[in-house]
């Protein structure tokens, strides 16, 4: 589980970041992290869940400037790229 601004920000059977932490953009105004749910895994931004895939990659995710948030993830043997544009 994780907390931010006192509120539960996914509940999940592990973080699976590769240090074991959620990762900030440059100016901390959003947070992402990876986790498995039912045997799939996802990242979750700023508390919002994305699609399940069979595995993220590693070293996912990352943000770019303006907190846009890319990864790379692995679903039925295709690979995606996934954005992630913060809606604030």
């Amino acid at each position: 589980m994780v907390i931010v601004d006192g509120k539960v920000n996914g509940i999940s059977d592990c973080i699976m970041d590769s240090d074991g932490t959620p990762v900030f953009s440059a100016d901390s105004k959003h947070i992402a992290f990876e986790i498995n749910k039912n045997g799939k895994q996802l990242v979750m931004m700023d508390g919002q869940p994305g699609k399940e895939y069979d595995s993220v990659c590693k070293g996912a995710p990352f943000f770019r400037p303006g907190g846009v948030m890319d990864y790379l993830a692995i679903r039925d043997h295709s690979l995606f790229r996934v954005r992630c544009v913060p809606t604030q």
